[in-house]
């Protein structure tokens, strides 16, 4: 068995795949590691830099796997082909726009041994420019998206109450439990994916790190924030490239997201209500974009 699997799901990552593999390779000496790439039918040539990757040299203690997609299978089922073979005692995820510092690993797999409960541990983001970049989320409510939706989060940021869900009262400084950090990296125990399963791919984008974290939480494991480990990361790298179809595929993960996990009588006619303001409140952002977009290509 490997000591680490690395998963790295591209699509159209050709300008960051590079600099992403080359910052995982510090990271390694002394892991006995697989590095499995799932190419998702990108149109650029991201491709043939990952086989020109596999086929350069490399150290020993390093094997690299390609799994190579007909078609955009989405985040959750291409993630998942990886899992099916990841072999390894902890797991990493990792966006080919993200980018890992010095010693990051070495502190996320510090976190993991720590406490025998702590299955998921999590980076402190960094923007290109050095700034944190918000990461980590608490669960989300039917006030979370009445708040967006009014734009209330945009008017009081740091309000707990108001923006609790983004967590905007906590600025990423020091280390703590959370409910959900971003997977753009992020390192698990085995044992965590063999209780509590793979990504849910209903979720084909957006939220199925939301429902992960929830299962995994709901199983009694923790998930722990570290500033100590770093990751510069291009923020929606591959997301930006289909921004209008992203907004629309995010709105629908929340709804199904509210679907899986409230399931009381009562809560049905909520989640339909919670439904229709997601989808109106998509349609001006869908607008707004296009009419970016239109504006950025003049």
């Amino acid at each position: 068995m490997n000591d680490l699997s690395v998963l790295i799901l591209t699509y159209n990552s050709s300008l960051y795949i590079e600099e992403c593999f080359k910052s995982l390779l510090q990271e390694l000496p002394g892991l006995k590691t697989e590095i499995i790439f799932i190419e998702n039918n990108s149109s650029d040539n991201t491709l043939s830099l990952i086989e020109t990757i596999a086929s350069s040299p490399i150290p020993e203690n390093i094997e690299i796997k390609l799994i190579k997609n007909e078609q955009n299978n989405g985040y959750a089922r291409g993630n998942n082909q990886g899992l099916e073979i990841a072999s390894g005692k902890q797991i990493l995820l990792l966006n080919p726009d993200a980018v890992m510092q010095p010693n990051s690993l070495k502190y996320l797999m510090k976190v993991l041994e720590e406490d025998l409960r702590i299955g998921m541990a999590a980076p402190q983001f960094l923007y290109p420019n050095g700034q944190i970049q918000p990461s980590c989320r608490r669960f989300p409510n039917y006030w979370s998206v009445i708040y967006e939706a009014l734009g209330l989060t945009t008017l009081f940021p740091k309000s707990r109450s108001i923006n609790g869900w983004k967590m905007g009262d906590f600025d990423h400084t020091y280390r703590r439990n959370v409910d959900q950090p971003m997977t753009a990296c992020v390192l698990l125990k085995r044992k965590v994916i063999d209780e509590v399963g793979v990504l849910d791919e209903q979720f084909v984008m957006f939220f199925n790190d939301v429902d992960w974290c929830k299962r995994i939480v709901q199983k009694g494991w923790k998930i722990e924030f570290t500033p100590d480990a770093k990751v510069i990361h291009v923020l929606g790298g591959s997301v930006k490239q289909m921004r209008s179809r992203m907004i629309l595929q995010s709105h629908i993960g929340f709804y199904l997201y509210f679907e899986k996990h409230f399931r009381k009588p009562i809560h049905r006619p909520i989640n339909q209500l919670m439904g229709l303001i997601l989808f109106l409140s998509a349609l001006p952002r869908i607008l707004l974009q296009n009419i970016l977009s239109v504006l950025r290509f003049r």
